[in-house]
């Protein structure tokens, strides 16, 4: 696991981690959430998510108290399975192509995104339901 406070980044790294991420089957959106707090720290303005490798299990859902401050969130390739709890809607820092979530195992409902995305690739998910209204208004998306 690696943080880099000064660029505001969180990143699993190396070949022999493997597992779930840390308290990700128990987080939810409530206050004593550790990801919830983690997020609201006033120095995490603007982050970056990235991992490198097979993982497995749910990505933490208090990571949506985050959602609005990343500029980037690859997550591709991971074995994430579950229903993939952010909206990226309101995510103004993110990059035009800062989104990948492909070849993981994400269900329900496609992600909401921001604005100024440019592409996204999604497959090798099993996403259901209708296309969010934010992929309308994403006029730069390819």
């Amino acid at each position: 696991l690696g943080w880099d406070a000064l660029r505001g980044s969180i990143e699993f790294w190396g070949s022999n981690f493997k597992g779930l991420i840390p308290d990700a089957s128990m987080s939810s959106q409530a206050e004593d959430d550790r990801w919830v707090q983690w997020c609201r720290k006033p120095s995490r303005s603007e982050l970056s998510f990235a991992i490198a490798q097979e993982v497995n299990g749910p990505l933490p859902a208090g990571l949506n108290e985050c959602a609005h401050k990343f500029s980037r969130f690859n997550v591709a390739g991971c074995g994430f399975t579950g229903r993939f709890p952010l909206n990226f809607s309101q995510s103004f820092a993110m990059l035009p192509n800062g989104i990948q979530l492909y070849d993981n195992g994400f269900t329900g409902a496609i992600p909401e995104i921001p604005p100024q995305l440019e592409a996204i690739d999604l497959h090798g998910n099993q996403w259901s339901g209708n296309t969010p209204v934010s992929w309308t208004i994403a006029s730069m998306l390819k």
